[in-house]
This record gives C-alpha cells, sequence and structure tokens, in this order.
C-alpha cells in the first residue's frame, strides 16, 4: 500500500466505463472498427491475467460493454446491445467467453453498469426507460430471479454496487450528488456520504468492510 504507480499495458480505444478487477484479472471493452464497412464497429471485451501479463480478446465481432468480473475472475456479467436495439445481461465464461445466461431487458430499456455482489450470487444494475426515468435492480445470477430495489425516479441514480446486503449508488437526492445505500431485503434507502463537493464511483473492498 505504497501508493506507488505502474503501468499495465496499452490498451485500445476503451468505451466508457472503468476496467473491472478480481480473481487477478482486469477486464475492460474495447471499440474495433469493421475492417471492412467504414459504418460498422464491435464493442469487445478484453482481458489481462495480471500473472502472465499477457492480454486477451474474449470474442470477436460482438457487441458487449460494460464487463464486470464475478469475485472469483472466472465469470463476467456485461451488457449486449445489438444493432436491432435489444439489450440483455449476459453472463459470460471468463476462460472462454461462453455464454452462461441471458436475461433480456424489457422492451425499450437500456442497462448499464452490472457489479456483482461480493458473495457472487446476484449482478446489481441500472435501468433507464426513456418515460420512467432510472432504477436499481438486482438479478440472481442462476435463477435469473429479478427484483427493482430503487424504483424508477427522475433523478440520476448510477453506479450500483452490493455487498450483498445493501446496494451502494450515487445520487443527487440532497442536491449534491453523494453515495446512497438501499437495503435489498427492505428497500429502504438512506444516505451514506455528506461531501460538499460530492462522491462518487463507490467501489467495496473485497471483505466488504470498507
Amino acid at each position: 500500500a505504497t501508493g506507488k504507480e505502474s503501468r499495465l499495458c496499452y490498451p485500445g480505444q476503451i468505451n466508457f466505463t472503468a476496467p473491472s478487477v478480481a480473481g487477478g484479472r482486469v477486464a475492460w471493452s474495447e471499440q474495433i472498427p469493421d475492417p471492412r464497412w467504414g459504418q460498422r464497429s464491435y464493442s469487445v471485451i478484453v482481458i489481462y491475467d495480471l500473472k502472465t501479463k499477457k492480454k486477451r480478446t474474449l470474442a470477436n465481432n460482438t457487441k458487449l460493454f460494460a464487463p464486470a468480473l464475478s469475485p472469483d475472475g472466472k465469470k463476467i456479467a456485461a451488457v449486449e446491445y445489438t444493432p436491432a436495439n435489444e439489450c440483455s445481461l449476459v453472463i459470460l465464461d471468463a476462460d472462454t467467453g461462453t455464454e452462461l445466461n441471458r436475461y433480456a431487458a424489457d422492451e425499450k430499456e437500456f442497462l448499464q453498469t452490472p457489479h456483482w455482489s461480493l458473495d457472487g450470487k446476484s449482478v446489481v444494475f441500472t435501468k433507464i426507460n426513456r418515460p420512467r426515468g432510472k432504477a436499481i435492480a438486482i438479478v440472481n445470477a442462476d435463477s435469473g430471479l429479478s427484483a427493482d430495489i430503487v424504483p424508477y425516479t427522475s433523478q440520476n441514480i448510477y453506479y450500483p454496487v452490493s455487498d450483498g446486503r445493501f446496494i451502494y449508488f450515487v445520487s443527487p437526492h440532497s442536491g449534491i450528488d453523494n453515495i446512497y445505500a438501499a437495503n435489498i431485503a427492505t428497500k429502504r434507502v438512506f444516505q451514506v456520504t455528506s461531501r460538499k463537493f460530492g462522491a462518487y464511483y463507490p467501489s467495496l473492498s473485497p471483505d466488504g468492510k470498507k
């Protein structure tokens, strides 16, 4: 914990979300142009192994965004958004790229920033519905059972993470962006931080204590 920074690798054109780190791996998505058609491009998941220091593309010709590694680094949750405007949350094998599960979004909904709970049993994400606003939901990665934990709102809530009991997210409810938490069981929401100039992008330590 010296705070010293070191370079791991040079990525390509990274898409908008931050890289995900877990299980000795780093994952992110890159924009890849079609070699023939100038108006067509792909979004692929790239994985960097911290031990072997090797980088590889999980699959070619995909439309996958915002990859999130499971705590053990063996699975990836990502958002698929096709040219036909169909949006899904997909669970992939991080070694082979094989699709393990798929959860289609409701019509006219777009999913954002999936994150695994610390126990690896569920995935939380933000949903955008143009007339209804934004909501935060959770899905069981095995059964596919899902629930909205934070209901639709016109406020710009985003970037949820979960320790399995609470979902922490950013909300401007107080007038300044700060971190809030929603109890998954009761759906009760309360404010966690109160920073004068805002608090953003919560991240949980592996033991859930920080």
